[in-house]
């Protein structure tokens, strides 16, 4: 069984190829979007590159793990697993929800999306060399276009259903996207946002012991 995989915003597939997977993955690629389109309308978009004629599963990160609960609604795989990630509006942090109705997103120049690598290191959780070497990497190579209208997404994102077939693996330190504590999660201790990058070994082991089971 293959797994379709959707990274955070601004990542791309080099987040997944470090990860020691027992079976095959295909990453999915951003494609361009536009103002109009809402968070599922983007996911619906992101469906093309995946063959429903055979059973498959959806895994996304941060950003993709949102995108993956819209997609889970369209094309049925048997699971949806959630990396660092949310399922429902209710489970945003209270500051993305109140910049969400004030609709200040609108009035930021795409310019103003670019952050100081040093911030994010402490924001995301990443201590490791190669963790701040791929997103110093990913810092570099970012389009601060769509990162705003991805912004902009998910700030006006509805979504308030689980889908039964969705797993969620998370950090109990994640600043950005703080887990609930009435939710279950496949936790990994004193892991931060970035634990796909710095925490490769757990993350792994609970992916493939994950895929033996469905």
């Amino acid at each position: 069984m293959k797994a379709y995989c959707i990274s955070g915003i601004g990542a791309n597939e080099k987040v997944f190829h470090q990860l020691k997977l027992d079976f095959e993955y295909i990453p999915i690629k951003w494609v361009s979007t536009e103002a109009s389109e809402t968070l599922q309308d983007y996911a619906f978009k992101l469906c093309e590159q995946v063959d429903t004629t055979e059973p498959f599963v959806l895994i996304g990160v941060s950003y993709g793990g949102m995108l993956a609960t819209e997609m889970n609604k369209l094309i049925h795989p048997e699971k949806t697993i959630l990396i660092s990630s949310t399922a429902t509006r209710q489970e945003l942090p209270w500051t993305l929800k109140f910049l969400g109705k004030t609709k200040v997103i609108h009035l930021v120049p795409s310019f103003f999306f670019t952050v100081p690598p040093f911030i994010i290191f402490w924001f995301f959780g990443i201590n490791t060399v190669e963790g701040k070497r791929m997103i110093t990497e990913i810092i570099e190579g970012i389009d601060r276009k769509f990162m705003k209208l991805s912004v902009k997404k998910i700030l006006e994102w509805k979504n308030m259903d689980v889908a039964p077939n969705t797993l969620r693996i998370h950090g109990d330190k994640d600043k950005l996207l703080p887990a609930r504590l009435n939710i279950e999660y496949m936790e990994v201790k004193n892991a931060g946002h970035f634990m796909i990058g710095n925490r490769v070994e757990e993350v792994s082991e609970i992916l493939n012991r994950e895929f033996k089971l469905i």
